[in-house]
């Protein structure tokens, strides 16, 4: 732009050069217009000089030629001046709008490639966060399972520590059954010949002793099934679990 500035201050000053010329000639024309009124004057009153006349007038005939010659030539000038001023303002113009044009197109460029990066971090976040949910979803779906375990754990350490205690128990009764069973066989014949008068020897709470054992009997029995049944129960249990 500094090259364009020149080439006009360049235009300005050659017209300012020809209005002062143009100045300078018109100046010496007013003055030589002078003298001439002034010699013409002296020259008509003295009835002289009338050769020096028709010099001046020739001469002031050729200045005027020579003025507008001049004028013209100035003319000439400035009309080209204000061409070349003209054609430099319009090169100027549509460099201007070429570089503007181009700068313009670059950054058209420049946004498009930002909006298809742009599109394409987009895409990128949209499928990490399709992957971040999915992991989420995997990480629930762990922990349900670790918490069924956990549950199911706890629930068959629960199931096999009453099983444990319920076959100990049910051994008892059993091993309890079998020593009360030939105790109260005896103690039942002991109460029929008592019962009969056909021993004297048997003490009379030979039947007390023997309601008592089979009592205790019964009570066993009660609780041996209520046992197998809860034995049933857990085995049941522990097959619906998978344990």
């Amino acid at each position: 732009m500094n090259k364009y500035d020149d080439s006009s201050e360049e235009v300005v000053e050659v017209i300012e050069q020809k209005d002062a010329r143009a100045r300078l000639f018109i100046g010496v024309a007013a003055i030589a217009g002078l003298l001439l009124g002034a010699l013409l004057g002296t020259i008509y009153a003295q009835n002289k000089w009338q050769a020096v006349i028709h010099h001046y007038q020739e001469q002031s005939a050729h200045l005027n030629d020579e003025y507008q010659l001049l004028i013209e030539s100035v003319k000439t000038e400035k009309q080209e001046a204000q061409r070349s001023l003209d054609a430099y303002k319009l090169q100027v113009a549509e460099q201007a709008e070429r570089e503007s044009a181009e700068h313009v197109s670059e950054l058209s460029k420049q946004s498009l490639q930002l909006e298809q990066v742009n599109d394409g971090l987009q895409s990128d976040l949209a499928s990490l966060n399709q992957q971040l949910v999915t992991k989420q979803e995997q990480i629930e779906d762990i922990q349900r399972k670790l918490d069924l375990q956990t549950a199911l754990f706890d629930r068959a350490r629960e199931l096999f520590k009453k099983e444990e205690q319920l076959k100990q128990s049910l051994e008892e009764l059993l091993a309890q059954q079998m020593k009360l069973s030939p105790q109260a066989e005896k103690l039942n014949k002991e109460c029929n010949l008592y019962l009969e008068g056909k021993s004297w020897e048997t003490r009379s709470d030979v039947c007390e002793r023997h309601d008592e054992i089979n009592a205790q009997m019964g009570q066993n029995e009660q609780m041996i099934a209520i046992h197998q049944l809860d034995l049933k129960e857990i085995e049941a249990l522990t097959e619906e679990l998978g344990l």
